[in-house]
């Protein structure tokens, strides 16, 4: 289909440590490592000249390591975002 652009990286991310913010402290300190699996999608096509129509959207699941499967979830992680089609 002409004027149609997709993409969709696909990403594992393993990392040594969850740098975590303490607002009362004002600082990051090192904590566990985790792991973070996703997907993201990205879509772009323009009908006419001056329409350009846009679609994204991202999915990760994040997990410490290492640990209680129970308390092993990234609490300030997002699970899914979308953004969807803005004329230009």
């Amino acid at each position: 289909m002409p004027n149609l652009k997709l993409e969709g990286p696909l990403f594992v991310l393993n990392l040594a440590g969850e740098a975590t913010f303490d607002g009362d402290e004002a600082m990051a300190t090192p904590g566990r490592p985790s792991q973070r699996k996703g997907i993201e999608l990205s879509g772009s096509y323009q009908p006419l000249p001056w329409l350009r129509l846009d679609g994204d959207f991202a999915a990760t699941h994040a997990r410490y390591a290492y640990g209680d499967p129970s308390t092993s979830i990234l609490s300030p992680a997002i699970p899914a975002a979308t953004s969807l089609a803005r004329p230009t």
